[in-house]
């Protein structure tokens, strides 16, 4: 009988361990939920530090485990969530950009889809016409730009260098939408013909509807509020509030919005940085700049966290771990094989150069995203190269990535043999026949006690936490951790 009971009582909290409190956005299993690729495909609109502060754990992508409570006290805070930080908490399929129809009969099957597709400029059109509610493009009645962040620089649509780029690329920015959609005042886009979920009827019905509750607000013996339906459904039925009531609901929503606003204040308040490279320059308010961290570490991540401890955030107003700069070489190390963990990228060589004096395009603009696209890219390699790392475009590094590629794998293989690991071994004299590429200081804080030359005490094991961190002190601090012998300078064959 006992084990009945624990039998029940386990499969009890199974049961309800899996069952989600809101279905929005998931597959509608009960017994077996799972957030869909829509619930956290959009972006918050705040950072987020701040979407955590205010709402918990983030949503994973397609995960299994249920958002957090915090998402969805009341209907008033899940409005907040799903207007401010829809993918953290996994409204993204409840945002008014996904919460349309698709065709009826689409040129491509929408569930098939990807985020990829969504993006290409090739596919983007398309999309927009027949699977808008899939990519989040249901505001945009059918006209977009079909490459990414063209409305951040509105100037462009009037250089007149760029107004090739533009009629193709920036139809719906820069009001080039063919006849199938028309160009509203202030730049929105108006669709003729078709029906909008969204949209107001105009008709003549529905104006003499509306005069009709106007009259009956400014008749009705007492004040009276009426509640507005929301862009997921538009036939609910006015709601009577008292005028008491109705103050307590207004100061409600208002302060809840406040402490929205506060909180994504407060997470943007941090103390002066200790280092103000690749950040705003605001030393009350510092930020670091997308530059910081838009490039890519040279070793592994995880090797990178061993010597220089917590990475910075891409956009972070939290200051770089301080054992990126200990001192003014170990800061160099930081720069030459760690620049993206400590936030120094803008100061590598990639990102070291002068943009031209009168760009297409303001490069403050450009994003991480107009970067990596094929077709901005031309334009960005030209005007803004220090904003996209693209300095040294141009400069082949084939045989020299070859070779390091060749290097590396010889290394690999010489480490998989351990031939230091004897039982009883000594340092030959080229282990440290070399010099540390940095200050001696700056070695033995990155990897402690240094190699004795001839030595009979093994190297310290920070010199080889791992073969990324080992990779490290061979490129960096040879002989203190006493492998010169695997160097390029002395990697090479005597003669025979």
């Amino acid at each position: 009988m006992l084990l009945v009971v624990v039998a029940c009582l386990a499969f009890t909290s199974s049961v309800s361990a899996g069952s989600f409190t809101d279905m929005n956005c998931t597959n509608g299993d009960a017994t077996t939920p799972k957030f869909l690729p829509t619930a956290t495909v959009c972006e918050d609109k705040y950072t987020t530090a701040a979407c955590a502060s205010l709402f918990g754990t983030a949503v994973v992508p397609e995960g299994t485990t249920d958002r957090d409570a915090k998402c969805l006290t009341d209907e008033d805070v899940k409005q907040i969530a799903i207007d401010n930080c829809p993918k953290s908490c996994g409204y993204c399929c409840l945002a008014k950009e996904y919460t349309c129809k698709n065709a009826e009969f689409p040129r491509v099957k929408c569930e098939t889809v990807t985020a990829a597709q969504c993006k290409d400029p090739t596919w983007r059109p398309i999309l927009a016409e027949d699977c808008p509610s899939v990519c989040g493009l249901c505001l945009e009645g059918g006209c977009v730009d079909t490459v990414i962040e063209c409305e951040n620089d509105p100037t462009i649509c009037r250089n007149v260098d760029m107004q090739d780029f533009v009629k193709v690329n920036c139809k719906k920015t820069c009001g080039y939408c063919t006849s199938s959609s028309t160009l509203a005042p202030g730049g929105t886009t108006a669709i003729n013909g078709g029906s909008c979920p969204n949209a107001v009827d105009s008709s003549s019905r529905t104006r003499k509807n509306s005069l009709d509750k106007l009259n009956e607000l400014q008749t009705a013996p007492s004040p009276i509020f009426w509640a507005q339906c929301d862009y997921e459904s538009c036939d609910h039925s006015a709601i009577r509030i008292s005028a008491g009531e109705q103050q307590v609901e207004l100061f409600r929503k208002a302060m809840l919005h406040v402490v929205v606003i506060c909180f994504a204040l407060a997470s943007s308040v941090s103390a002066a940085f200790t280092d103000m490279n690749c950040t705003n320059g605001d030393s009350t308010t510092p930020t670091f700049l997308p530059s910081a961290t838009a490039c890519d570490n040279k070793y592994a991540d995880g090797a990178c966290a061993a010597l220089f401890g917590t990475a910075v955030v891409a956009g972070g107003t939290t200051d770089r771990d301080a054992l990126c700069l200990t001192d003014a070489d170990v800061k160099e190390i930081a720069i030459d094989s760690c620049a993206k963990h400590c936030g120094y990228c803008c100061l590598t060589p990639e990102y070291k150069c002068d943009n031209v004096d009168f760009p297409r395009v303001r490069c403050e603009t450009i994003t991480p995203a107009q970067c990596r696209d094929p077709t901005w890219r031309t334009i960005i390699a030209e005007d803004c190269p220090n904003v996209c790392g693209f300095c040294l475009e141009g400069e082949s590094n084939s045989f020299t990535d070859l070779y390091s590629a060749f290097l590396y794998f010889l290394i690999v293989i010489f480490v998989s043999t351990d031939i230091f690991r004897l039982r009883t071994f000594q340092f030959i004299p080229s282990a440290t026949a070399c010099d540390n590429k940095y200050a001696d200081g700056a070695c033995a804080t990155l990897f402690g006690t240094a190699v004795v030359a001839g030595g009979t005490t093994d190297r310290d094991a920070k010199c080889l936490t791992d073969a990324d961190v080992k990779e490290i002190a061979i490129d960096n601090c040879a002989k203190h951790c006493g492998y010169c012998c695997m160097t390029d300078e002395y990697r090479c064959k005597n003669k025979d």
